[in-house]
């Protein structure tokens, strides 16, 4: 069966020895529209018209999401490295950061084999993803009406920096990012929307995380999230992936602190072509490990996490799910485990106590971790550390570190 091929590319003289090339008997492929623009290629992806798209990673406006919309499609994307006049070629390694499926030089024949052929990749780029061990990724989530997520995300990375291990600490939160401010940072440039960007373009790895975070007492680095509202779009969710997936090879743990509302179009996502509100979230709980759901104790608290938490396990299936009850006094606990119990089947749960520690750490744009003298919700999270990296890797938080915090 012949391969339906796309086309997309700035060197006219190069396209044009490729077209006469599958036009051979022997060639297994043939064009089915030599495409002017990236508008022109998302169309024809969309009406199902080709198999395969033949473009030029510099082609305006295509990116890491592009990319994605078309594999959802069912289209594989086979990159091509040419040049222009006073502008160089984009590199195989940018050209992989941007999810394509294979890349090959200007040579007609070379194309044509990668039309028919699988994933290719650059043997250094091999080794470097088969060599680094991935680590975990922990998403916190909470539901409407400021339960503590933010705060207990804080606290719970700086027990795992505590306990030696190699830690970030993200703000995905799309509606109300507070990190920055509960951390005393500037808020004003995103780290995470920044490394959106650069992952977009294919070109964000370690380097570059290292760039786009900041450091904090305690061996911790963070990723800041978007200061308004109304800039969510930036944070893609193939992008997102991108930069999830770096964090993972950079880092033993990264904690990410994720909005509360985890509703979403599931045409629209099929779609690819369609922006999401709640993207960042979605992707984030579809990429985790671990969820560790924080829920308020007060009955309007209660309902809410009650009514949620399905939604976030749908989203999450494979993850361990943690449930932390904040600012719970002693009276509260047997209540609202028997409730839990009847609604949700949970058995198991950590209660936080209230804890006049955190308003002072947070007056002080401090960390709980940076206080000399440990505090009960410290010693709760610690717990609560242990039974997450048991449940990973089997072993002591000591043993997790990749590089001494």
């Amino acid at each position: 069966m012949s391969v339906r091929v796309a086309t997309a590319l700035v060197d006219t003289d190069f396209e044009h020895r490729l077209v006469q090339r599958l036009a051979k008997v022997d060639a297994g492929a043939f064009v089915v529209r030599r495409c002017l623009d990236l508008i022109e290629l998302r169309s024809v992806a969309a009406a199902h018209l080709a198999d395969v798209v033949v473009v030029d990673p510099n082609l305006r406006g295509f990116d890491r999401d592009v990319v994605s919309q078309l594999h959802t499609l069912g289209v594989r994307v086979v990159g091509v490295l040419v040049s222009r006049p006073g502008e160089p070629a984009a590199s195989s390694h940018v050209a992989f950061g941007l999810g394509m499926d294979a890349v090959v030089a200007a040579d007609p024949d070379e194309a044509c084999r990668a039309l028919r052929g699988g994933v290719t990749s650059p043997p250094a780029l091999r080794a470097t993803q088969e060599d680094v061990p991935e680590g975990q990724l922990i998403a916190v989530w909470g539901p409407l009406g400021s339960p503590g997520r933010t705060t207990v995300a804080t606290a719970l990375a700086g027990e795992f920096c505590r306990a030696q291990t190699q830690t970030l600490l993200a703000d995905a939160d799309s509606y109300g990012a507070s990190m920055a401010q509960q951390l005393g940072l500037l808020d004003d440039a995103s780290g995470l929307a920044a490394a959106c960007r650069l992952a977009s373009a294919g070109r964000f790895g370690d380097e570059e995380l290292g760039r786009c975070s900041v450091p904090v007492p305690g061996g911790l680095r963070v990723l800041t999230g978007i200061a308004r509202p109304e800039r969510w779009d930036e944070l893609r969710p193939a992008s997102l992936e991108a930069v999830w997936a770096a964090c993972r090879r950079g880092q033993a743990v990264t904690i990410v602190d994720i909005g509360f509302c985890v509703e979403h179009d599931e045409l629209a996502w099929a779609d690819g072509g369609q922006p999401q509100r709640n993207q960042a979230s979605v992707v984030t709980l579809r990429t985790a490990d671990v969820v560790v759901a924080v829920a308020d104790p007060t009955p309007v608290g209660l309902v809410r996490f009650i009514r949620d938490l399905p939604r976030v396990r749908s989203l999450a299936p494979t993850a361990q799910i943690h449930v932390v009850v904040n600012r719970a006094a002693k009276r509260d606990e047997a209540p609202v485990r028997d409730l839990m119990a009847t609604q949700l089947g949970l058995a198991a749960m950590k209660f936080l106590p209230t804890d006049a520690a955190v308003v002072d750490a947070w007056r002080a744009g401090h960390m709980l971790s940076e206080r000399r003298r440990r505090t009960a919700m410290q010693k709760a999270l610690s717990d609560l550390v242990e039974e997450i990296v048991g449940e990973l890797v089997g072993v002591a938080p000591s043993k997790v570190s990749r590089r001494s915090a």
